[in-house]
């Protein structure tokens, strides 16, 4: 089995390291960035398999990044991370949409892209 490259992209740090450490109990290999920059830097190294995403960044929102992602990354899935209640009838370019509320959504997420 390949390793599994993941990106987690918040500008809080404590959030980037609670998703950092379910992505590596889940085997995949974790790099963090904290803004749109630095995951587009990211990006350029090589396709992730997977990217937990900030709905806001300070310097673009999620929805602006599913586009950004998809094109370097086709297969890439995309967990949309918000501290907002996830729009049931948003784009459906993300694997999941779960809230930044707890920390069972994230887990489950990462647990069905780590196992589908």
């Amino acid at each position: 089995m390949r390793d599994m490259r993941s990106v987690v992209c918040d500008d809080d740090p404590m959030i980037a390291m609670i998703a950092s450490m379910l992505l590596k109990s889940e085997g995949f290999e974790v790099t963090t960035v904290g803004s749109a920059a630095e995951l587009a830097s990211e990006l350029a190294v090589g396709p992730p398999d997977l990217v937990v995403l900030d709905q806001e960044l300070p310097d673009a929102s999620g929805e602006e990044l599913i586009a950004v992602i998809k094109a370097a990354a086709p297969a890439c899935r995309i967990i949309l991370f918000s501290g907002r209640e996830p729009e049931a009838d948003a784009s459906s370019e993300v694997f999941a949409r779960v809230s930044k509320q707890g920390t069972d959504g994230l887990a489950a997420a990462i647990h069905r892209a780590a196992t589908e």
